[in-house]
């Protein structure tokens, strides 16, 4: 019998592979002041994060989470790019046609004074040695907390 792969040892699933905590925030900086040392995730090897937020707002009802998601292909950290979103303005038959490539930022607002739980995937490009997320509350009086917990597996 041949031996079993190294994929299918976790006793509980054959594709969890690495979970690891990438923020816990007693206080979120404050409006557009994103987290200045986000914590570096190595995922190399990986293609698939997911991202598990828990959020408690400072202000119930009006709290929002932003949080910019970085990918380096540098296994030291030193270069760092951001998710992009893209768009199209338009297309035209026979002309160049512009796409507009910014970097992406996502933002949740909480509904209530509990804490809340985000999950959002993320599918790493090969390559991608390390990600960082970086964090911020846009509430600019009552901050909230956070605590980032990131899973790293090879999904389809």
């Amino acid at each position: 019998m041949p031996p079993r792969s190294r994929q299918f040892d976790h006793p509980i699933s054959g594709t969890y592979l690495d979970k690891q905590v990438a923020r816990v925030l007693a206080a979120l900086p404050l409006a557009n002041a994103y987290d200045a040392a986000p914590l570096e995730l190595v995922c190399a090897g990986f293609n698939m994060a997911m991202i598990n937020i828990t959020y408690t707002t400072g202000n119930p009802g009006a709290g929002d989470i932003g949080f910019r998601i970085e990918q380096s292909n540098d296994p030291t950290g030193t270069d760092w790019y951001a998710v992009a979103s893209i768009d199209q303005t338009g297309i035209v038959a026979n002309v160049d046609n512009l796409d507009l490539v910014q970097r992406s930022i996502r933002r949740y607002g909480a509904v209530g004074a509990a804490a809340e739980q985000i999950l959002y995937a993320l599918r790493i490009q090969r390559g991608v040695e390390r990600i960082r997320i970086a964090c911020m509350d846009t509430e600019a009086v009552n901050v909230g907390s956070a605590q980032i917990e990131v899973t790293f597996t090879m999904g389809g």
